[in-house]
């Protein structure tokens, strides 16, 4: 299972490297999102997601807020993983 601070480390990689078209900065973070393993990876997510958002460095939380509003905007073409939260 990977940790939240692993998470955090693909997301900043991810943000430096978004796909090219609409939704690129969006597409590789829910890409990772749909193939989360199990309900505790993504409670990882959401804490890595919550530290870029608290980060002292703005950009990093620029990008959180930016993804953040990605998943709203492209909510219907995610892949939401299901879980259940006894897992």
């Amino acid at each position: 299972m990977r940790t939240a601070k692993e998470f955090k480390t693909e997301l900043l990689s991810v943000a430096r490297t978004p796909e090219p078209g609409y939704g690129g900065n969006v597409s590789p973070a829910a890409k990772m999102f749909s193939s989360l393993a199990s309900h505790s990876e993504m409670l990882e997510f959401e804490l890595a997601i919550q530290s870029l958002l608290e980060s002292s460095d703005l950009e990093h939380r620029k990008w959180a807020v930016n993804l953040c509003l990605g998943f709203i905007t492209f909510r219907d073409a995610i892949a939401w993983p299901k879980y259940d939260k006894g897992e």
